[in-house]
């Protein structure tokens, strides 16, 4: 699955939302920071965790943001597509069981990016 064309503030975004999942049952452990590597090196985005770390990107920020970029010059409309018809729940649902447990509250925070996303379709 492949997501180059995104833009920097998406591609932000969509890492700063997945680490949002990771830290959903209060613990990011390292093999969730490798799969977060992982996923971003696989589909193009870049990673910079300093300043991921000091994010919070919400199902309803997220949403926000994929509505900002809609559109926008440099925005691939095949990736933004990709992004929202499920690209995004595979990589979450990686994250969260990165380390072997998809813990009740990882689930709520993927269920919370599911609804906010289904409202952008």
């Amino acid at each position: 699955m492949k997501a180059r064309g995104l833009g920097e503030p998406l591609s932000n975004a969509v890492l700063a939302a997945l680490l949002h999942v990771a830290r959903a049952d209060g613990i990011v452990n390292a093999r969730e920071v490798e799969a977060l590597h992982a996923i971003a090196a696989e589909v193009g985005l870049p990673f910079d965790a300093e300043d991921l770390f000091f994010t919070d990107v919400d199902g309803a920020a997220l949403a926000a943001t994929i509505r900002l970029a809609s559109g926008t010059p440099g925005v691939d409309a095949a990736a933004l597509a990709t992004l929202v018809g499920g690209g995004f729940v595979a990589w979450a649902h990686r994250v969260a069981f990165a380390d072997g447990e998809l813990a009740p509250e990882e689930i709520a925070a993927i269920e919370g990016f599911v609804a906010a996303l289904a409202t952008h379709r």
